[in-house]
């Protein structure tokens, strides 16, 4: 089963090695960590989901079929999205196309590439869903709200919550054996 990324240093690294083989993929993700969503929703975004003037992304998901109105993106990564548009002339259509056939990258494509990339940083059990799982970890670490982690997972379940950031009963009693020595 696919785990968070709980390390900021090692998250930092894999980033860095995306936008270094590819900017189209460093910004797959990168939007996939920014907006939790499910890789798919990611690769089918078109230009016309980004509004670049006030920094908002709308994500249609197609598993539950709600949409995400609006995530504001930070400035950093509003800007090389806008350079990513500009230097590949993209005013319509599909943000990520693939080199090959030019239409939609598939999720197989996105799990090669970042498998690719956490092999070298031997990173274990990573899969397209642990950059979403990545951002729930990160944003309960800094909150400890998880109806705020649920919201933004669009989750009905506190345990599926639990699950994706890594809190099970064995965690549970392992962490409960040693907070009292006495």
């Amino acid at each position: 089963m696919t785990q968070p990324i709980t390390n900021q240093k090692m998250l930092k690294k894999l980033f860095e090695h995306l936008k270094n083989k590819s900017n189209r993929n460093y910004l797959i993700f990168k939007l996939q960590l920014k907006t939790a969503s499910r890789i798919s929703d990611i690769l089918k975004l078109n230009f016309e989901d980004i509004d670049t003037k006030n920094g908002k992304i709308t994500i249609k998901e197609k598993k539950t079929g709600k949409t995400k109105n609006f995530i504001e993106l930070d400035k950093k990564t509003l800007e090389e999205l806008k350079q990513y548009l500009k230097q590949n002339n993209i005013n319509s259509g599909l943000l990520f196309r693939s080199r090959k056939k030019g239409g939609i990258i598939s999720r197989i494509q996105a799990y090669r590439i970042l498998k690719k990339i956490s092999n070298i940083l031997n990173l274990a059990n990573v899969g397209t869903h642990t950059i979403r799982k990545t951002t729930a970890f990160f944003l309960y670490e800094n909150t400890k709200n998880i109806s705020l982690v649920m919201k933004l997972l669009n989750h009905s379940s506190e345990a599926t919550t639990l699950l994706y950031l890594g809190i099970t009963q064995n965690k549970i009693n392992k962490n409960l054996q040693v907070l009292f020595n006495f």
